[in-house]
């Protein structure tokens, strides 16, 4: 058994970047997203879970106002999303045009509805993902979000045509999303309290 032990600093600091993040989380609920927020909370990891997924919001919104991105031709392949949509709910909240493949191979789609079309939920895993592109009429922007997946997220992201983006939180400072990409090009976030404080944001477009 492993046990990580944290000075009260740390402790400290990681409260009070989970705080910030749910306080931005729930001051965005309404009655209309109230779901989401629902979705959340039947987890009993929901504080670290929403920090995460808050934090791609966050990089996603400053990628789409940087190059003035139409939402309605944004396609996001959110990769290892659990057994229930997460990160897609907290993205849809924000972004409700957006078309968002939710995917996990621990999927409950007999579980899971939801109040919105554009959360596609695939059982499966990125390897045997396939996207759908029929309901766009140009190529959308491509964007692969990722919380703590797992999987060859790099070897799909690198099969996708430009433009695309990726966006992630490895889920261990050795794994690196498996994207060979050296910890020194990350983009470090003191707010991210995790194992190495590190995103990875890759923008082709």
């Amino acid at each position: 058994m492993l046990i990580i032990y944290m000075d009260n600093d740390t402790l400290w600091d990681t409260i009070k970047a989970h705080t910030k993040h749910i306080n931005l989380f729930c001051k965005d609920i309404t009655l209309q997203n109230l779901w989401v927020q629902y979705l959340f909370f039947m987890r009993k990891s929901a504080i670290g879970d929403i920090s995460g997924s808050y934090v791609m919001y966050e990089e996603l919104k400053d990628i789409i106002n940087k190059y003035v991105l139409d939402t309605k031709n944004i396609c996001i392949h959110c990769v290892g999303d659990g057994d229930r949509p997460y990160t897609s709910a907290l993205l849809n909240m924000y972004y409700p045009d957006i078309t968002i493949n939710s995917i996990d191979p621990t999927m409950k789609l007999d579980e899971v509805v939801l109040p919105t079309n554009n959360i596609i939920m695939h059982k499966t895993t990125i390897e045997e993902y396939t996207p759908d592109y029929s309901m766009f009429h140009e190529k959308p922007v491509e964007i692969v979000v990722n919380v703590y997946g797992h999987g060859k997220i790099m070897e799909f992201y690198k099969s996708l045509d430009k433009p695309k983006c990726l966006i992630g939180i490895p889920c261990c400072c050795k794994e690196h999303m498996r994207c060979n990409i050296s910890i020194d090009d990350m983009k470090v976030n003191e707010d991210l309290m995790t194992l190495c404080n590190k995103i990875v944001v890759i923008v082709e477009l």
